[in-house]
């Protein structure tokens, strides 16, 4: 692909802007909870319930690698009891917002106890790590809130229970893409841990772990002839960053777009990506009808008995 035509993707390839910015206030809530990413917005809303207050510093659609930090996040900052972060280096912006939190504010890296692979902070796109956070999670919870204890174990083990369900989901859709078709490429790094996990090839990205440094020509080449070397089946973007530059992949390879996966954020209300669960359904029917061309019918929904009884789909 000639170099000006790169250089112009260079130059377009912003984020894409903002989704809204996540709140749960139920009335008399225990302590305030501020979370870096909607991933852990998520998780901690589920395991605190109504005794948590929870916001998320980046909002909905935003990416947390290149998030500049506003002056109404010093605020949030100075309010909160605990502050939870990933950790493994995602959000090097926080640095210079933590000075502004009280002295007896907690800070906590969710993922802290967790040995990425590859220096990879994405962990939670293996289902099996995201369990890891929801205990980490109730444990601090439990310790601060020592009253909210059996409130928190309940919501914990009602939420590995849909975990688990929703592992065994992502198994069965898996199931029904050829062994050899299994193969992913993304925008970024955000799915080594969920292809190591589920078994897909993960052929490559545009970025590598982290979005803020752009690609060169020569990476974007290497990646296109790989994607023809593989046979690659589709190619698909994530909703943090801007597709632009796997538009013109896909034009190049003549591969088809698969459609958008969810990442670094959950979705906005009305996306069927609302949450971590629903987030991960979503991920993986995109990624079994974009690979298949087939459209999912259904097939696997009886391993979400517990998940649909909690209205969470």
């Amino acid at each position: 692909m000639p170099k000006k035509i790169f250089w112009l993707i260079f130059l377009n390839s912003c984020i894409n802007p903002y989704e809204g910015i996540l709140y749960h206030h139920p009335k008399n809530c225990e302590f305030r909870v501020l979370t870096t990413i909607t991933i852990l917005y998520d998780l901690a809303k589920e395991i605190g319930g109504n005794r948590v207050c929870v916001e998320s510093l980046v909002p909905v659609g935003g990416d947390p690698h290149k998030y500049e930090p506003i002056p109404s996040d010093i605020v949030r900052i100075s309010k909160a009891d605990i502050i939870l972060a990933n950790g493994h280096n995602l959000e090097n912006w926080l640095l210079k917002l933590l000075s502004n939190k009280r002295e007896d504010a907690v800070y906590y890296e969710v993922a802290g106890n967790i040995e990425p692979v590859n220096d990879d902070p994405h962990l939670w796109m293996d289902v099996n790590y995201a369990k890891l956070y929801a205990k980490n999670i109730k444990e601090l919870f439990s310790k601060i809130d020592r009253e909210g204890a059996r409130t928190y174990e309940i919501n914990y083990e009602r939420y590995i229970r849909n975990l688990d369900e929703l592992n065994n989901f992502i198994v069965c859709v898996v199931s029904k893409i050829s062994k050899e078709d299994r193969k992913l490429v993304t925008t970024h790094d955000a799915f080594s841990y969920f292809a190591r996990r589920y078994g897909f090839e993960f052929v490559g990205s545009i970025w590598g772990i982290s979005t803020e440094d752009e690609p060169s020509i020569r990476e974007i080449k290497n990646l296109i002839d790989l994607i023809k070397k593989t046979n690659t089946k589709a190619l698909f973007i994530e909703t943090t960053v801007n597709p632009k530059i796997m538009e013109s992949i896909s034009k190049e390879t003549g591969v088809r777009m698969g459609g958008k996966l969810y990442g670094d954020s959950i979705g906005k209300e009305g996306s069927n990506a609302e949450n971590y669960i629903k987030m991960q359904i979503y991920n993986i029917i995109t990624i079994y009808e974009g690979i298949t061309k087939n459209r999912y019918k259904g097939e696997c929904d009886g391993e979400l008995k517990n998940i649909k009884s909690y209205s969470i789909l």
